[in-house]
């Protein structure tokens, strides 16, 4: 399976036939993505190619400047009597090695950038697909939900406090104490920091959430919010980012390809604030479970 539709058909499909009814959107997202993940097949694209072509001619910028240069050392070093044009070449060979070295690098780079955009692309289609399936899926239950005589609504219920003002500033681990707090409030009602580092960059869990927690003076990069993505690809539970400061425009636009909500909280000021439009509309209808 490679396309979005296609995935839209198969979500469609299983939620014919699928026997229970008030299941929560969580239950429907994994039931489907365990038929879905396991029959996506994807070709190699353009930009995988491309990759493989400059990881190519990189190993082979190297190895002809390893050639080149250990040429260059053995004529240099030998004892063996050589003709004046050959003594003459070695520092030609030793330039020509340099040469191969640098462009070889330089490739290296283009290919590491190139096999990143392309390990994007292909993450982003298969969420696109999962997101797909799951849409397909949620259709058809719902039209059955409505002929069962059965809620479709999905509000949320909020039973949590928000966080007060900390004058005095909180330490990483307490700033993720402050977000499972804003979680809560936000009707994620199970949500806690997870006892222990090593957690694969989530910070705070709940049933539906998982969330990752950045308390420091920079920007948050594009690389902790892929890592987040990925995470939350595996686990299954929508992802959410917090910190105290703000995003880069590259997290920021990442974040929005994969739907992954971004906040920034002001410890001092007892406010969240949303970055993007996802964490906006997570804000004005919050997190937690589906309420019938």
């Amino acid at each position: 399976m490679r396309s979005v539709n296609s995935a839209r058909e198969l979500g469609a499909k299983f939620a014919r036939n699928f026997p229970d009814l008030r299941a929560s959107d969580a239950d429907i997202r994994t039931a489907v993505d365990s038929i879905l993940t396991p029959q996506i097949k994807l070709n190699k694209s353009d930009l995988e190619r491309k990759a493989d072509q400059r990881g190519a001619l990189a190993a082979v910028g190297v190895m002809s400047a390893l050639v080149l240069g250990g040429v260059a050392y053995w004529y240099g070093k030998s004892e063996v009597v050589v003709v004046k044009e050959v003594t003459d070449s070695i520092p030609v060979l030793w330039a020509a090695a340099i040469v191969f070295l640098v462009l070889s690098v330089t490739v290296f780079i283009s290919f590491s950038h190139i096999r990143q955009e392309a390990n994007d692309a292909r993450f982003f289609h298969i969420v696109s697909m999962r997101k797909a399936a799951f849409e397909g899926a949620i259709h058809v239950l719902d039209r059955r939900r409505r002929r069962e005589g059965i809620s479709t609504s999905r509000g949320v219920a909020r039973d949590s406090a928000r966080p007060d003002r900390i004058s005095t500033g909180v330490t990483p681990r307490g700033a993720e104490s402050l977000v499972a707090q804003w979680m809560r409030h936000l009707g994620e009602v199970n949500a806690e920091v997870t006892p222990f580092r090593g957690d694969g960059g989530v910070d705070v869990a709940g049933g539906r959430y998982i969330a990752q927690v950045k308390h420091f003076a920079g920007s948050v990069g594009v690389a902790p919010v892929r890592e987040l993505a990925g995470v939350a690809s595996d686990d299954g539970r929508l992802p959410l980012f917090f910190t105290s400061t703000g995003y880069s425009s590259g997290a920021v636009a990442f974040a929005n390809r994969l739907e992954i909500a971004l906040f920034v909280y002001d410890v001092a000021g007892a406010e969240l604030r949303a970055v993007n439009p996802l964490a906006l509309t997570l804000l004005k209808r919050g997190l937690g479970q589906q309420v019938t």
